[in-house]
């Protein structure tokens, strides 16, 4: 068996004064020696893609801020895909966010990586956010949006159950 490539992408959240701070992070090595588009040879174990992508949200989750940071990349050229970060701004991370960066990045001038490293910060994101409301049980309601998210959450599910029955008990 050949190792042929590893991707490790990571989400870092901060609770700030005004909202929230997210850095992620994505690391493309290959295993294997290749030659990109740009034509540069890529090394075995040689870093393929580093990108950084910095969100400030404020505190209902919506983008204030956006940065791209491509450290390493296969070619000049892929640096301009940060050019666009800009274009988040004012998206929510909650609810429709996957499909609101397909609708607002879905083109040419845009690169796939970073796609693929947002819709994974956003589920961090959202951990980092009811983190930050762990200890007040007058937000019961922050987790109605979490309601068919995922599997856990579905309608008629336990978690889902429980938390619609804790609500209309506080009312």
């Amino acid at each position: 068996m050949q190792h042929l490539h590893n991707r490790q992408i990571s989400t870092n959240v901060w609770q700030t004064d005004s909202g929230f701070k997210a850095i992620g992070r994505l690391h493309d090595v290959k295993g294997v020696p290749i030659t990109v588009h740009s034509g540069r040879e890529i090394s075995a174990g040689e870093d393929l893609h580093i990108m950084i992508v910095t969100l400030t949200l404020d505190a209902n989750l919506i983008i204030t801020d956006a940065h791209y940071d491509m450290q390493t990349v296969p070619g000049d050229d892929c640096v301009h895909a940060a050019d666009v970060a800009q274009d988040l701004i004012g998206l929510s991370v909650a609810k429709g966010f996957t499909k609101g960066v397909q609708q607002k990045l879905a083109r040419p001038d845009h690169c796939n990586h970073v796609f693929a490293l947002l819709t994974a910060m956003a589920p961090a994101i959202m951990q980092g956010f009811y983190s930050a409301q762990q200890d007040d049980d007058t937000k019961l309601d922050r987790w109605e949006n979490m309601i068919d998210s995922c599997y856990a959450w579905r309608s008629g599910g336990h978690a889902a159950e429980n938390v619609l029955s804790l609500i209309q008990k506080q009312d």
